[in-house]
């Protein structure tokens, strides 16, 4: 980490002589890759217990948070309880604070402030809240870990099993909140040290006393420079539009009166795209536009060259279904439906199947049982606007019936044979006036009164069909284009590391909008 040393020096400076802490201990697993920090360990003579990534009940792909990419997690829904519970026993503790070796933003200070307040209010368990992943920590307590332990060791043993029965709550444990509000990240971040962006973070940005136990979350996180470094080193979203064509005419979808010519992006700006950014470990990757995606003739050949990376297809399924086509390819699968029953939907939606939109969700259903983890994650979507207004909350009674989203039940499932669902995730989406380019079609526009930081101006990278990099998916002509990629002129990180995109996104962190940009009024920036 740069001249602070490693994570496990950094935490363990960080934490010494802690009051009211009898010692520090490193939890790590037998796996091959745990070999090295256990190997640091013994060289500063720090306490370790090692424990049995065989004893470890692994949930499937579809209920880790990873395989979701939600920037609002803890960042510790991996963990096991078994391993904490023996730690606890074997030297006689009254609790645990519980510090991720991934969190380098755990200050002392909140850490020794959490632990009056749960000594005071006697938890059972304390977490820290209104913090990014990569900030937070636990406090358990041993009688808490024993008696779960002694009740429930399958759901202890199982990964995520722990905080999953404490937040649900499975008991009426008395739970603890240490709030931090005013140290709210203006960014939504995931700063866990597992990836090579946050990496970069915290070696240039960290500060003079990163590494000390002076060190301030607060401080820190409100901090200009870690923003600039985490979005210039690489966008978080590539939002790519296969084609504009699409034979639907939907309610409020502006597509039919584009202005630009129709078209399909070209296999080679593609191949450049994916040969730059596929290396990204952090990139998600969205299929979508002014268009249906499915009917780009090419698009198989996309969803093969982004296998293995987190891929959203967002369609209407207006195209003829293909049989080979290579769905477990992609992650996540969103079918706009916009109705309950097939006689709403031919109004709202002509030129749309919804025959065909059954037919999907049927097999697509069939093919997630057979082969849960490999077979992307299917959600059904509806905008609310002025005509489909009188709906939404039956759409999302019905379909609160039908699924339980995993990342609303903490990223686990219990038990864990549970059968997947027919549908794995349901959402009502915003009705937007795309910068102006329609009449806003909603009854009620949503106005926050504390504006965020925008993920599509300051991580998102908008390509169009024709080449044309745009500021955000709600620019549909390419009115503000900030650049073209071109099959053998200008490439991603061209465009990302240039002048005009670097000056547009420290526009957006500051919250200083010039006037050449529609950033300033756009109220559509919480769709994200």
């Amino acid at each position: 980490m740069g001249d602070y040393g490693t994570p496990l020096s950094i935490l363990t400076r960080r934490f010494a002589r802690l009051p009211g802490i009898d010692r520090i201990v490193l939890l790590a697993s037998n796996a091959a890759w745990d070999e090295p920090i256990l190997r640091e360990a013994r060289e500063i003579g720090l306490d370790f217990e090692v424990f049995s990534r065989a004893e470890v009940i692994e949930q499937s792909l579809s209920n880790r948070p990873e395989r979701w990419g939600l920037p609002n997690g803890k960042g510790i829904e991996t963990w096991t309880g078994t391993a904490f519970t023996r730690v606890a026993e074997k030297f006689r503790w009254d609790g645990l604070i519980l510090v991720p070796l991934s969190h380098l933003l755990v200050d002392r200070a909140g850490v020794e402030e959490s632990l009056r307040l749960h000594q005071r209010e006697g938890f059972d368990a304390t977490f820290a809240e209104d913090r990014v992943p990569g900030g937070g920590w636990a406090i358990l307590e041993n009688n808490l870990l024993r008696g779960m332990q002694a009740s429930h060791p399958d759901l202890m043993a199982a990964r995520g099993g722990l905080l999953w029965a404490l937040l649900k709550p499975l008991y009426p444990f008395r739970i603890g909140a240490f709030h931090a509000p005013r140290d709210r990240s203006p960014l939504a971040a995931d700063l866990r040290l597992n990836r090579e962006r946050v990496a970069r973070v915290l070696a240039e940005a960290g500060g003079n006393d990163f590494a000390d136990p002076g060190f301030s979350y607060g401080r820190w996180i409100r901090g200009l420079d870690w923003q600039r470094v985490y979005t210039d080193f690489a966008p978080t979203i590539a939002h790519i539009e296969p084609t504009n064509n699409c034979r639907g005419k939907c309610v409020s979808c502006p597509q039919p009166s584009l202005k630009r010519p129709k078209g399909y992006l070209e296999s080679g700006i593609f191949v450049r795209l994916a040969e730059k950014l596929v290396g990204v470990d952090d990139c998600r990757w969205i299929l979508s536009g002014m268009g249906e995606p499915l009917a780009h003739p090419g698009i198989k050949e996309m969803a093969e060259r982004l296998r293995g990376r987190l891929v959203l297809l967002e369609t209407s399924l207006s195209e003829e279904l293909s049989t080979d086509f290579p769905w477990d390819a992609l992650t996540h699968v969103r079918v706009s439906v916009d109705a309950l029953e097939q006689g709403m939907f031919e109004k709202l939606r002509p030129g749309c199947s919804w025959n065909r939109i059954e037919q999907f969700i049927q097999e697509a259903a069939l093919r997630k049982e057979r082969r849960p983890d490999e077979e992307p994650e299917i959600g059904v979507t509806l905008v609310k606007h002025s005509a489909t207004d009188s709906i939404a909350l039956a759409f999302l009674q019905y379909w609160k019936q039908v699924c339980t989203p995993v990342f609303r039940t903490h990223f686990f499932r219990w038990p864990i044979v549970v059968p997947t669902e027919k549908v794995q995730w349901f959402q009502i989406l915003g009705a937007s006036d795309f910068l102006g380019a329609i009449q806003y079609p909603g009854k009620v526009r949503y106005t926050p009164l504390n504006r965020r930081t925008c993920l599509h101006g300051t991580l998102g990278f908008h390509i169009l069909c024709d080449g044309r990099v745009t500021i955000c998916p709600f620019d549909i002509e390419g009115q503000w284009a900030i650049g073209r990629i071109e099959a053998n002129g200008a490439g991603v990180m061209d465009i990302w590391g240039g002048e005009t995109a670097r000056a547009f996104r420290k526009m957006h962190l500051e919250g200083a909008f010039n006037e050449k940009w529609p950033c300033g009024d756009c109220q559509d920036w919480y769709h994200s």
